[in-house]
């Protein structure tokens, strides 16, 4: 038996929805203030699928990763544009938006910028790129909630946005559909600062998490990239 667990970023840390291979059914959930707490609490999950880019470019190029670039390909419209390009790792540590967009042009030639929803999650994206090394790439592994919800769906990107009550319920139906009912009572006992869609997303990623660990995941680019750090750029569904 292991614990695997699934994390998506919130506006007061991070939400995770853990579970046990034995019985995936049996869902548990929290709320915690950082991703170290993931990954040495007393309950640390052997795989972590997290929804937060890792592994970044050094030089900004269009469609930024290949991983990225595969993922709109295969979520088509409207669902690829929930897939933005992250920012190079030079402009993860600039602290305003201003700063950012000026780290990323400078970076290539290509003159690229990023977008302010990229630069909202930039705190996020530093902080996993702060503890990420090759060696932990064994425990956590980048997801993107919509390519989750696309597998279970059976190849069918969602119909309708996560924020309207019609994309929660579909969501939720993908995971009721794949024994994760449990998560239903997450919406009653949601924490300060996690929104129904967070839960639908860690909830989605632990889902994924489960397929790491009995070896059934992919990796959506099937490129071997890496970054400067020696981390893969991949999402794996």
């Amino acid at each position: 038996m292991a614990v695997v667990a699934g994390v998506d970023g919130c506006r007061t840390g991070w939400f995770v929805v853990l579970t046990d291979t034995a019985c995936p059914e049996d869902l548990r959930w929290k709320r915690v203030d950082r991703f170290s707490e993931v990954l040495c609490g007393a309950d640390a999950p052997q795989i972590i699928a997290i929804d937060v880019p890792i592994g970044l470019l050094s030089a900004a190029r269009r469609g930024s990763r290949t991983c990225d670039q595969k993922a709109r390909a295969t979520l088509r419209a409207p669902r690829a544009s929930s897939v933005f390009p992250p920012p190079v790792r030079g402009a993860i540590n600039q602290r305003d938006y201003a700063a950012a967009c000026a780290a990323n042009r400078a970076s290539s030639p290509a003159n690229i910028g990023i977008s302010s929803q990229c630069f909202g999650i930039v705190p996020k994206i530093r902080e996993i790129d702060d503890l990420m090394s090759p060696e932990l790439e064994d425990r956590v592994w980048e997801i993107h909630p919509e390519l989750c919800f696309w597998k279970m769906a059976g190849g069918h990107p969602m119909r309708h946005n996560k924020s309207k009550s019609a994309g929660r319920e579909e969501r939720l139906a993908c995971l009721v559909a794949h024994g994760l009912t449990a998560i239903t009572n997450a919406f009653g006992e949601r924490p300060s600062g996690v929104q129904k869609d967070d839960i639908l997303d860690a909830a989605a990623a632990c889902w994924t998490a489960l397929r790491i660990h009995a070896g059934e995941a992919k990796g959506i680019s099937g490129a071997e990239e890496r970054d400067d750090k020696g981390l893969r750029m991949e999402m794996w569904v």
